[in-house]
């Protein structure tokens, strides 16, 4: 399928991005980079914007710094490559570095964004279930201020999120793990690693002793429902109790039943039960 006609607008700031969305709303769409929007407006037609939007001319977007006060800021152009690269993700947010090493293939990797992924909205996006483990929150910008949202409430249906027509995700705020936790990154896909993924499940726990008691605990999963979520009966489940292999085991059963599969049900069910639990199991050794 072709490209549907569109102008392609340069904006050199943040500023004057959400001055052209402003200008021209509901008839424009925003592109970081590209992966996400070009295959939405091929495949669906992603509404025929008249323009585009694109964030590459803005010098700073592609920033990923680590600020001691508040976390990992990752701005809407850092690739996913990028992030791969930075030793301060690698030795900080693991969880996030593993989901960005072996998203999809390299040349997606070297141009696709992690805000992107999370805009895209799409419920098998891999990379989204970190950010909900990690109670990201996503900063968004338009030309009339902007706000926090957490990531966890970012996405609303299959592709569709709480942007509004004339607003951009200028960043996203990771808060940093506790000095005593765990995590796991789990995924399982149709064929090879690169195929769209059936089953997604990140987990980080914080533990209260050295012995696995679990203080805090965030099991998050994608492609098992219309949006990526967390499991709450399972969080609630673990809290304040010694993780050993018959209670990884049982809030594994305790998240499938959790889960709304669009399709192959009981397929993602039998999987993610799988995932958490080894997830689990592993951020349990990461004591």
């Amino acid at each position: 399928m072709r490209l549907p006609r569109f102008e392609y607008l340069r904006p050199h700031s943040l500023e004057e991005a959400c001055s052209m969305l402003d200008e021209h709303t509901g008839q424009a769409k925003v592109m970081a980079g590209g992966t996400d929007v070009l295959v939405e407006l091929k495949k669906r037609g992603g509404g025929k914007p008249r323009y585009v939007v694109g964030l590459r001319g803005i010098p700073g977007l592609d920033t990923v710094h680590f600020d001691p006060q508040v976390g990992l800021r990752v701005g809407s152009m850092a690739t996913f490559a990028k992030l791969a690269r930075a030793d301060v993700v690698r030795k900080r947010f693991p969880l996030l570095w593993e989901a960005a090493r072996i998203f999809s293939r390299p040349q997606i990797r070297h141009a696709g964004t992690l805000v992107g992924n999370l805009c895209n909205a799409s419920p098998a996006a891999d990379a989204v279930p970190p950010l909900l483990a990690l109670q990201a929150k996503v900063r968004v910008v338009s030309a009339r201020g902007e706000r926090l949202v957490e990531a966890e409430s970012f996405c609303e249906g299959p592709f569709q999120t709480v942007l509004a027509p004339t607003e951009i995700v200028a960043e996203l705020i990771v808060p940093a793990p506790s000095e005593r936790s765990g995590w796991s990154y789990q995924r399982a896909t149709k064929r090879t690693a690169e195929d769209e993924a059936l089953a997604v499940a990140a987990v980080c726990l914080e533990f209260s002793d050295g012995n696995c008691t679990v203080g805090k605990g965030r099991i998050a999963l994608a492609s098992v429902a219309s949006k990526p979520m967390r499991a709450r009966g399972a969080e609630v489940l673990i809290q304040g109790k010694q993780l050993d292999e018959d209670l990884a085991r049982e809030a594994a059963d305790l998240a499938a039943r959790e889960i709304n599969p669009r399709s192959r049900a009981e397929y993602r069910r039998l999987m993610t039960a799988y995932l958490v639990k080894k997830s689990l199991l592993e951020a349990g050794s990461r004591n």
